[in-house]
């Protein structure tokens, strides 16, 4: 957890990542020290809080695949009810509907976390269906690999023989040893309002 100190400001402040839960929030608020929840943050506690818009970049990722021919796109997200899974999803279906295709249920898998295990099972049973999706559209980069892992164990190659594009920026080094595209996050201005955020609460 980064504790950061503004120049002649000698009160520290919290900066809480993607936190899990509202009780870790909450842990922290306890302190008395300004808080700023970034990405997931947990509503339940009130604080200053750093988002991001998915639609923009998700558009990006289905204008690409469509671009390159295909019709058939498969989804791997997060299957909860945060927000921020939620807009994902719901992104992706939007993004669709405006090059007039439609989500098919049997190409979407929702996961229970993030975790490249999961996406992996999910996309072995994804392929291994009659009218498999040519291309899919992986909500993180930890489901990407995940994904990368099932096309090699099928002996498939990306992108020749399935197309696939992960959003985020986590691993963008691997995306481009890997020949997989993802949709790059960059938050310079974001994490500047933050700050800023920061100060306010810490004056106030």
């Amino acid at each position: 957890m980064p504790r950061l100190r503004r120049g002649w400001r000698k009160r520290p402040a919290q900066l809480l990542d993607s936190p899990e839960t509202a009780d870790e929030v909450a842990r922290f608020a306890e302190r008395g020290l300004p808080l700023v929840q970034l990405m997931r943050p947990q509503r339940a506690v009130a604080s200053a809080t750093l988002t991001v818009d998915a639609a923009p970049g998700i558009a990006a990722a289905i204008e690409h695949l469509v671009a390159l021919g295909h019709r058939r796109i498969g989804f791997l997200g997060h299957g909860g009810e945060h927000p921020v899974d939620r807009s994902r999803r719901e992104a992706f279906i939007a993004a669709l509907a405006r090059h007039g295709l439609r989500a098919q249920s049997a190409w979407i898998r929702l996961m229970t976390d993030y975790s490249s295990a999961e996406s992996h099972a999910a996309t072995l049973a994804l392929l291994a269906s009659p009218e498999r999706p040519t291309a899919i559209f992986a909500a993180g980069d930890n489901l990407a690999l995940g994904v990368l892992k099932a096309v090699y164990d099928l002996r498939l190659r990306v992108p020749d023989d399935l197309s696939l594009v992960s959003y985020d920026d986590i691993l963008a080094p691997l995306c481009r040893l890997l020949r997989l595209s993802a949709q790059r996050l960059v938050l310079p201005r974001g994490v500047r309002g933050a700050m800023r955020a920061v100060e306010s609460d810490a004056t106030a």
